[in-house]
């Protein structure tokens, strides 16, 4: 569905697009649309490194970790470009980190309890508690390159977004403290040049997500407030001098890696497979072209010459 640098461009661009605090209006309108019926007024951007539980746990990095106050909830957003195997149970354990983060420990309890006594605000003691456990809703939401999946695919909002809770079978609730929310972009099967399709605002997202390698621009029908700030945001003639940056580096560590593999590629066939090794480079040098890269550039980093690469 997606080349490999269409996946690498993707995952730069979701994370400058909605990882920034200059765009968290974006972020808010993207929450409310994969989270129907939540209300967020305003959201604060958080560290996105996470300690691990011990010493010896490794430290875990999130796209874009953010908090609201108003109801209070914490999201945890992700652009997951490549499959991984166990993914469910990946998620899972990452949200057992903004989790974790909200227990009060003992010492915090205690601390807490002398600045209500000091300001005479302690209930009768058989009332006092204050709650350790109390946990605020941690949101988990993963927009995937793939699709998952499902025992009931009927469940799926617009056949795209599939969202789960601890609930018992019957359909109580245990908890409201953690939610996990999955667009799945390799559900959409409107093809790029048919934009007209996308009827609902999750599948015109979808859609322009799963197709931001190759549109141009906004399509005509997309006129709703999320998509305008997405294309809007998206074009890089608008970037702040930072955010250029950003993405010009981006690229330049694309181009390089785009090195990397033609040598790896050349060095794992160097028994003589010369077509393959030219189809490779071929590949290689058109992905390249198509995102606007210069044809110098693109010889370097093949050895292709500049003919060839005119030619493609």
């Amino acid at each position: 569905m997606f080349s490999t640098y269409g996946r690498m461009i993707l995952d730069k661009q979701f994370k400058l697009m909605f990882g920034s605090p200059a765009h968290k209006k974006l972020l808010i309108e993207l929450l409310q649309c994969l989270i129907p019926g939540k209300n967020i007024s305003d959201i604060t951007y958080g560290n996105t490194e996470i300690s691990g539980f011990s010493i010896f746990d490794k430290d875990n990095v999130f796209d874009i970790f953010c908090h609201c106050d108003d109801p209070k909830a914490d999201f945890i957003v992700e652009m997951q470009t490549y499959p991984q195997h166990n993914f469910r149970d990946r998620v899972l354990f990452y949200s057992t980190y903004p989790i974790r983060e909200q227990i009060i420990s003992p010492l915090e309890e205690a601390r807490l309890r002398m600045e209500m006594e000091k300001k005479g605000e302690l209930p009768e003691e058989e009332k006092c508690r204050i709650e350790s456990y109390a946990m605020h809703p941690v949101y988990c939401i993963s927009i995937l390159n793939e699709k998952l999946d499902h025992t009931e695919e009927c469940r799926l909002r617009d056949g795209l977004l599939c969202s789960y809770e601890l609930r018992t079978e019957d359909g109580e609730m245990m908890t409201d403290a953690l939610h996990f929310v999955f667009l799945e972009l390799g559900r959409m099967t409107c093809p790029p040049e048919e934009p007209w399709r996308c009827k609902t605002l999750l599948e015109k997202l979808a859609f322009s997500l799963k197709y931001s390698e190759v549109l141009k621009k906004r399509p005509d029908s997309f006129t709703e407030e999320l998509l305008e700030l997405l294309f809007s945001i998206a074009e890089i003639s608008k970037m702040d001098l930072k955010q250029r940056k950003e993405f010009d580096n981006a690229m330049t560590t694309m181009i390089d890696r785009n090195a990397q593999l033609v040598y790896q590629y050349d060095a794992g066939k160097a028994d003589g497979i010369e077509e393959g090794k030219a189809e490779g480079k071929a590949e290689a040098a058109k992905n390249l072209k198509g995102l606007g890269v210069s044809v110098e550039v693109i010889s370097r980093a093949t050895g292709l010459s500049v003919e060839t690469i005119e030619k493609l």
